[in-house]
């Protein structure tokens, strides 16, 4: 195998393991169109502790069924992408990661590795059967590197079910550098999260000359074992100071676009030329369909600036920043009023844990009321009526004006609507998206018009009882300002 991985990590599946409906959205309409040709397909299960001997691959835990991910397997590949699946192993103790994992005694270890081989040889199966491309033994599995036999041992059983090529993805703290069984893989696999410099915002040329000792190692690493070098993960939080941990999830340094973007620049463009690089998974591609914006915090990069290095990189023009159409008519006689200065008739406010006036005059966009809410963590605005039709209706239309943010945090305001069992349907968008957002950008303190196309809130042609605006983070409080809320067609 010879060709460059240009992929992204992707996880397809809700808490229950069960497949997500907007997961197949998500593969082809946002992560494709990134230029992305490989995904990285990753069920997870789990053991109690990390001396545990028994491993579970329950829906209870968070594992995916099996029909879930053979949909999610297949649905790739029918869509041209090509498919890594890399099984995770997580422990459930609290304050000890899958790195920790180590037995006590030889005993423990034959048993352990007899459940591991039980798990992760239906995975290889499931692989074959599927017709995934690669297959990865492991992952982040610091404390079992001291036992090289038997890792040989999975790796030939493994090779019995699934023909195909095979990595591991080692951690990049000494990972990389521990396994000493290489030789039986295909591949170097390395979940390369790597400190960089000590500064909050380097610069892209401080950023790769920081790269270059694990340049050396991972060179030297190719050279010894003659193997090509797979960057299992990779990937920088939109955060400020994101390159010196990059492996973080914490969102208390506050937003930094640019830094994100500079990281994914200089590891393109330190490890771009090298020929011994075979290929990146970026971390991560979620499975809510428009996961990201510009002032989303995360890993994801749809919607921000580091998306469009990534197209660049893999040769596709920059992210769009207009409306999703651009030329697009409301179709005035046929529009369902949410609110417009009282909510439209049949809407009753159903919010729950919100502040909320309904009849504001403190900052109106046009008339006499507009709608005043202050939002906590995981609090919602919601507006319910009787079941309502949408196949009349081509977009979710409406006015926001964020007057502040208070403890420095960005806020995650999605737009998300109910069934007509009154069930929360799954598509929760940022609506800071610049493809929503009226000039491309949701900036406080100002009246911006949002324009969210139905099928991407998953409400297209079907029935909705209820549409919420929630706050999709437990930090910081937002204060804004809606009016104008609609459904409306197109013409």
């Amino acid at each position: 195998m010879t060709d460059f991985l240009r992929g992204i990590s992707f996880v397809a599946w809700s808490e229950s393991g069960f497949a997500r409906p907007e997961s197949d959205y998500t593969l082809s309409r946002i992560i494709k169109p990134m230029g992305v040709t490989w995904v990285a397909i990753i069920p997870t299960c789990f053991q109690e502790t990390i001396t545990s001997t028994q491993i579970k691959c329950e829906a209870k835990l968070g594992s995916p069924n099996d029909k879930s991910l053979l949909h999610a397997i297949q649905y790739a590949k029918s869509i041209g992408l090509r498919v890594m699946l890399k099984p995770h192993l997580d422990n459930l103790d609290a304050g000890h990661w899958r790195g920790e994992i180590s037995m006590k005694n030889d005993a423990d270890w034959q048993l352990w590795f007899a459940s591991y081989t039980d798990y992760i040889t239906h995975y290889a199966k499931i692989a074959q059967d599927s017709g995934a491309d690669y297959f990865v033994v492991g992952t982040e599995l610091d404390g079992t590197h001291i036992r090289p036999d038997d890792w040989r041992k999975v790796i030939q059983t493994i090779r019995t079910i699934y023909p195909g090529p095979l990595t591991y993805a080692s951690n990049h703290d000494g990972g990389e550098t521990s396994v000493t069984w290489w030789d039986a893989l295909d591949a170097i696999g390395v979940d390369a999260y790597y400190p960089l410099t000590g500064s909050a915002n380097p610069t892209i040329d401080q950023l790769k000359t920081a790269w270059e000792p694990q340049v050396a190692l991972l060179e030297s690493l190719s050279l010894k074992w003659d193997r090509p070098v797979i960057f299992t993960e990779a990937g920088y939080q939109s955060t400020d100071g994101t390159n010196r941990e990059p492996w973080g999830t914490s969102t208390e340094n506050g937003l930094d676009l640019q830094e994100q973007a500079d990281c994914y620049q200089a590891l393109i463009e330190t490890f771009g030329p090298k020929g011994w690089w075979q290929g990146i998974f970026w971390w991560g591609g979620q499975v809510e369909p428009t996961e990201g914006g510009l002032v989303n915090q995360n890993f994801s990069i749809y919607g921000k600036p580091a998306e469009d290095v990534v197209r660049a990189f893999y040769d596709q023009a920059p992210h769009p920043t207009t409306t999703p159409i651009p030329n697009y008519i409301p179709d005035e006689s046929n529009r369902l009023v949410i609110y417009d200065d009282a909510l439209g008739a049949g809407w009753e406010n159903w919010s729950w844990a919100t502040a909320l006036d309904l009849a504001s005059t403190e900052n109106i966009l046009a008339g006499k009321n507009a709608i005043k809410v202050t939002l906590t963590g995981w609090t919602a605005v919601s507006f319910h009526h009787l079941p309502v039709d949408t196949t009349s209706y081509e977009f979710l239309e409406f006015y926001i004006f964020i007057k502040d943010i208070q403890q420095d945090k960005y806020p995650h305001v999605s737009a998300f609507f109910f069934d007509r069992t009154e069930v929360p349907m799954l598509y929760k968008p940022d609506i800071s998206l610049p493809a929503y957002v009226e000039g491309g950008d949701l900036t406080p303190g100002a009246w911006h018009q949002i324009r969210i196309p139905l099928a991407e809130l998953g409400i297209a042609d079907t029935d909705i009882t209820m549409l919420a605006l929630g706050h999709q983070s437990n930090e910081g409080v937002v204060n804004f300002y809606l009016d104008d809320i609609s459904l409306v067609g197109a013409r």
